[in-house]
Formats: structure tokens, C-alpha cells, sequence
């Protein structure tokens, strides 16, 4: 039970050995798997070296060959259809932005013609005003003109009624005197 220090050390380093070896051919058969795409049967069998013209062990490798090609195709086809699929999302994400682009766009458009349509309505309704307080000032002196020659046509009828008068009111006085005449003689 006792061991000498000397045999001690020569036991641990032994153990030391062994447990290295160990290690090492495990890591070994470790790394062979891992580098047959995880088939260990693949990896035991070079290891090992069996016959490769068993046709037993061929018929597995190649069935294990052929799975995993067909996994591989599969995660491709996957991968392929998430890519395109992505790349539909962006370009249905570019075509939203773009159309709400010039949704925007248009909605300015309408707004700039409408406020130009306002201001062009404003303008002509201005001018308008415009025209109809010049239009008022001739109407106002047309209108002044127009009494003054009534006034002054009236002026004129009241003058010539007022001669008119005249002789009917001489040819009152004159049928006035005849009568008069008339019943003094009478």
C-alpha cells in the first residue's frame, strides 16, 4: 500500500501514459467521424480497413451517400425558397414604399393644383371686383351723364310745354275776351 515516492511518480506517470493514449486514439476516431459527415459506420470502417468490395458495406456507403446528397438537395431547395422568398418580401417592401412614394406625390400635385385653381379663381374673382367697381364708376358716370340729360331734356320739354302753354293760354284769354265781348254785347 505503501509505495515509495520513486514508485509513485513511475505509477502516476504511467497512468499519465495511458490515460494520453487514451485520450488521443479517441479524439482520433473522434475526428474520423466528423469528417465522414458523421456516419461513424463510414469512419470505423476505414479505420478498421473491411473490404470496400463487400457488397454489403458498398450498397450502405452508397445508400448513406445518397441520403445525405438528398438532404443536402433538400436543404438547398429550403434555403433556395427562403432566399426567394426574402428577396419577394423586399421587393414587395420596395414596391409599398414606392407606391406610397407617389401616392404622396399625387396628393401634392392635387393639393398644388387646388391651391393654384383657388388662387386662379381669387385672381379672376378679384379682377372681376375689379372690373365691376370700374364698370360701376362708368355706370355711375354714365348713369350721372344720362340724369343730367334727362334734366336738361326735361328743362327743354317744360320749356317747350311752357311755350305750348303760352298760346293755349293766349287762346284762353282770347276765347276769355270773346265771351266777355259776347255778354256785354249781349
Amino acid at each position: 500500500m505503501f509505495l515509495r515516492q520513486n514508485e509513485r511518480q513511475s505509477f502516476f506517470l504511467f497512468f499519465g501514459f495511458l490515460l494520453f493514449a487514451f485520450l488521443s486514439l479517441f479524439l482520433l476516431v473522434f475526428l474520423f467521424c466528423s469528417f465522414e459527415r458523421f456516419n461513424c459506420y463510414r469512419g470505423f470502417q476505414v479505420i478498421w480497413q473491411f473490404d470496400d468490395k463487400d457488397p454489403v458495406n458498398t450498397d450502405l456507403a452508397i445508400l448513406a451517400q445518397n441520403k445525405v446528397k438528398n438532404e443536402i438537395e433538400e436543404q438547398k431547395k429550403i434555403v433556395a425558397e427562403e432566399e426567394n422568398k426574402f428577396v419577394l418580401e423586399n421587393k414587395q417592401k420596395k414596391l409599398e414604399e414606392e407606391n406610397k412614394q407617389l401616392s404622396d406625390l399625387l396628393q401634392e400635385a392635387k393639393n398644388k393644383s387646388k391651391k393654384e385653381e383657388e388662387s386662379r379663381i381669387t385672381a379672376e374673382e378679384k379682377f372681376k371686383r375689379e372690373e365691376n367697381e370700374k364698370f360701376g364708376e362708368k355706370e355711375k358716370r354714365l348713369a350721372a351723364e344720362a340724369a343730367l340729360e334727362a334734366s336738361k331734356e326735361e328743362k327743354k320739354s317744360s320749356e317747350n310745354k311752357a311755350k305750348k302753354a303760352e298760346p293755349k293760354q293766349e287762346t284762353v284769354n282770347i276765347r276769355k275776351k270773346e265771351t266777355n265781348k259776347n255778354t256785354n254785347l249781349a
